[in-house]
């Protein structure tokens, strides 16, 4: 059965300051990427991947090119523009304490993902195209995969969890931590299910993991 893994990029500067980190801003990986991807590169290791995306955003890159140089066999990374991370308008690069204090019951709507007019004057993208671009690009990557072929996709935490929400109907979900992995796999009936969500076992020391339903 084929299936996909979906990485969230490593933690950057603004994941660690609590700041908006969309479609339009990086900022840099921190040091400690190295250690934790190299991880991540040798429980990735147990399975073999016949396509390997990332979204164009650099942090999303070099974290795939980080965890990759650690194959045994070197993987071309294919940039997806389908795993780009949300555009947050004029809240990128603003932390959640300034917005909370600034724009509470506007904050509030945004992290329970309820898009409305406001989000649109502040030039967000619309949650709902989001998560269908991520979803659609899911879909295209399980059509071109064989029956038993998985891939690897290396993206961002808005969009992967707008875009699993949307692929599988399920609405309970909580963020996603840096590194972590998320398995998805088809049904025969047309359906996508979730296979793991989150996991992060494979790196020996956590701290400062940031999860997040952002950045």
């Amino acid at each position: 059965m084929a299936r996909i893994f979906i990485i969230r990029h490593g933690k950057t500067k603004w994941n660690i300051e609590g700041r908006l980190q969309g479609a339009e801003n990086d900022s840099p990986l921190l040091e400690n990427n190295v250690k934790d991807c190299k991880e991540l590169a040798e429980y990735l290791s147990k399975y073999d991947f016949a396509k390997i995306y990332s979204s164009p955003l650099k942090r999303a890159v070099d974290t795939a090119e980080m965890v990759v140089s650690h194959f045994e066999e070197s993987k071309k990374v294919e940039i997806n523009e389908a795993f780009r991370e949300v555009g947050f308008g004029k809240w990128e690069g603003m932390t959640k304490s300034e917005l909370k204090s600034r724009d509470g019951d506007l904050f509030k709507r945004f992290a329970a993902r309820k898009y409305g007019a406001e989000f649109e004057e502040l030039g967000m993208e619309d949650f709902t195209i989001a998560g269908k671009r991520f979803a659609d690009g899911i879909k295209k990557c399980f059509e071109e995969l064989g029956e038993d072929e998985n891939a690897l996709i290396f993206s961002h935490g808005a969009i992967i969890h707008l875009g699993i929400k949307t692929l599988t109907g399920n609405m309970n979900m909580t963020g996603v931590d840096n590194l972590s992995s998320t398995i998805i796999k088809p049904t025969a009936d047309g359906r996508y299910l979730i296979e793991s969500y989150n996991q992060t076992a494979y790196i020996k020391d956590r701290t400062g993991f940031t999860q997040s339903v952002s950045m």
